[in-house]
């Protein structure tokens, strides 16, 4: 078995990319984006918008209501 060695520039820039904030995803990846972080704060709108607009190439707040509205393919959930 080999071990492998790890450096914290490498963790860090590995953490970076798995969160899409080192290269943004497309556009068309907003689902998959927020299923890679494991969903996206959004209780104040506003932060899942910046959250998103760091994550996502040309990211327009109209295609996160699109998909939390009309085809319905997230989820706005609320803890307590």
């Amino acid at each position: 078995m080999t071990v492998r060695k790890l450096t914290w520039r490498g963790i860090i820039a590995r953490r970076l990319a798995r969160h899409h904030l080192s290269k943004p995803a497309p556009r068309a990846k907003l689902v998959d984006v927020v299923a890679e972080v494991c969903g996206i704060h959004a209780q104040v709108m506003p932060s899942a918008e910046l959250s998103l607009g760091l994550r996502i190439a040309d990211f327009r707040k109209r295609d996160l209501d699109s998909a939390l509205w009309e085809t319905r393919v997230l989820v706005k959930a609320y803890g307590i």
